[in-house]
C-alpha cells in the first residue's frame, strides 16, 4: 500500500524518514513519544481540517540555538520561554499521578495566520504539567484529523530536551 505519510526518526544522530499508513504512523509516533526519556514542551498541533504542507516537528533546544532567525529577538524570546517551561516541569501530572514530563500549551495558545502558527503567550495561564501519556491523549485527535499527508514528516522526539510545534513548510 502506497502512502505519503512519513515518520521522521533519529537513527544514530541521523534523521530517517519511514513511510507508514496513517494508522501505523500514529501508532509508531505514539511509541516514540511515550518512550522519550527527556522533558519537553508541547504546543497543541492545531491541525484539524487543514490541508497542505503542514508538519508537527520536534526540535531540541540545541538545534533551536543553531538556527538562523530573521528576528533574533523572537528567537531569544522563544528560547527563554522554552527554558522557563522546561525548568518548571516537576511533580505529578495534573491529570493523573504519573510524573510530569511535559509542559503542555493547549489549543488556546496556538492560532494560524496566513499558513503560519502564531503562539499566543499573552495568556496568563501557565502550561499544564502532564505526563507523556496524558499529553498524547490531548494531541492525538488533532494529529489523526489532519486532512492531508504528512509527506514532510511527523517528527518523533530525538536528542535531548526540546519542543513540539506545528508549522508549515
Amino acid at each position: 500500500m502506497k502512502t505519503d505519510d512519513t515518520l521522521v526518526i533519529d537513527k544514530n544522530k541521523r534523521k530517517e524518514s519511514v513511510p507508514y499508513c496513517r494508522t501505523h504512523l500514529l501508532k509508531h509516533f505514539e511509541i516514540q513519544f511515550l518512550s522519550f526519556p527527556h522533558k519537553m514542551v508541547v504546543y497543541y498541533p492545531c491541525l484539524e481540517g487543514l490541508r497542505g504542507p503542514y508538519v508537527y516537528v520536534y526540535d531540541t533546544l540545541e538545534e533551536l540555538e543553531k538556527q538562523r532567525w530573521f528576528d533574533k529577538r523572537k528567537k531569544t524570546w522563544q528560547i527563554e520561554i522554552l527554558n522557563k517551561s522546561l525548568g518548571n516541569i516537576a511533580g505529578s501530572c495534573s491529570q493523573c499521578s504519573s510524573p510530569a514530563r511535559v509542559a503542555y500549551f493547549d489549543r488556546r495558545f496556538i492560532r494560524w495566520e496566513k499558513d503560519w502558527p502564531l503562539i499566543n503567550l499573552d495568556l496568563d495561564d501557565p502550561p499544564k504539567l502532564l505526563c507523556q501519556k496524558c499529553t498524547f491523549r490531548e494531541i492525538g485527535p488533532s494529529l489523526s484529523s489532519f486532512q492531508d499527508n504528512y509527506s514532510n514528516g511527523l517528527v518523533a522526539p530525538f536528542g535531548g530536551e526540546g519542543y513540539f510545534s506545528p508549522t508549515c513548510v
